[in-house]
Formats: structure tokens, C-alpha cells, sequence
């Protein structure tokens, strides 16, 4: 993990101070690279910059994919809150609250606190069956979930 882990803060260190596309793009690789060794926060660090097209072309589908990977592998809660926020706002397709409450509790059980109002939103919208729903997901992200388990 020392390789990822070096690749990881190279990338972080090159992305602060970018100032052309060449380093955005040479952040992004670093970044990817390390992401594929397993490094839970540079999978999220890659996402957002796949979201913004940071150093990369804007990609939400692998943007989702890495923070998926970083959630659930790398126990990265920020990954698992903007899950929900994606989930939430429909983002990318259309809304799906029970997914959007299911991320959320992954992101407060791996100790994001500012999630806490967003739980008790979504929570207040649901019906009986949605609410069902959504803590059928929840118990199946949780069991994918390296840390949770």
C-alpha cells in the first residue's frame, strides 16, 4: 500500500498547484493509479475529479464507479455521502430516494456526521414501502462494505 499511498499524495501535491492541463492531467493519472492499487481515498479523489473533468474528461459513470469502490473498499464515508447526494437529487438519472437514505447511513456509520440532517430529510419523505426498501439496500451495502462487516 506504500506504492498507492505515494502515488496518492504525489497526485495531491501536483493537483494543488496545477496551473496547466498537462499537470491537471498528470494529477489525474497519478491519481487513477493509485485508485487501481486499492487506495480507498484516492478512488474518492478520482471520482471528484472524473465529476469535474479535472486532469480527465468529465465521466459521472466512473465517477460513480470510483466512488463506489471508495465507499464500500476504501471505507471512504465523503464517497459514500456524495453517493446519496447523487441519489438524492437525481443527478444522473432520476431520483431514488431508498438508494440515496442507503448511502446515507453507509456514510454516518463510517463516521460522517454532517450527513445526520440529510438521514432525518429523506427519512421524513418516504412512505412505509420506501422506507422498507431503503433499509433492504442499506443492509446490502453494508455487507459489501469492507469495514462494516
Amino acid at each position: 500500500m506504500s506504492d498507492a499511498n505515494a502515488l496518492y499524495e504525489t497526485a495531491r501535491r501536483i493537483a494543488s498547484v496545477a496551473e496547466s492541463h498537462e499537470e491537471a492531467c498528470t494529477a489525474s493519472g497519478l491519481m487513477h493509479q493509485a485508485a487501481e492499487l486499492g487506495h480507498g481515498p484516492a478512488a474518492g479523489a478520482y471520482a471528484n475529479m472524473l465529476m469535474s473533468g479535472f486532469g480527465c474528461g468529465q465521466d459521472i459513470e466512473k465517477a460513480i464507479h470510483y466512488w463506489t469502490r471508495a465507499a464500500l473498499d476504501g471505507a471512504d464515508a465523503d464517497s459514500a455521502f456524495r453517493l446519496g447526494l447523487i441519489c438524492r437529487d437525481g443527478q444522473i438519472a432520476h431520483e431514488d430516494m431508498p438508494l440515496a437514505l442507503a448511502w446515507f447511513l453507509i456514510a454516518r456509520d463510517l463516521g460522517c456526521d454532517v450527513v445526520l440532517p440529510d438521514i432525518d430529510e429523506v427519512q421524513y419523505q418516504m412512505n412505509e414501502g420506501e422506507a422498507a426498501d431503503a433499509y433492504l439496500r442499506y443492509d446490502e451495502l453494508r455487507a459489501s462494505c469492507e469495514a462494516l462487516r
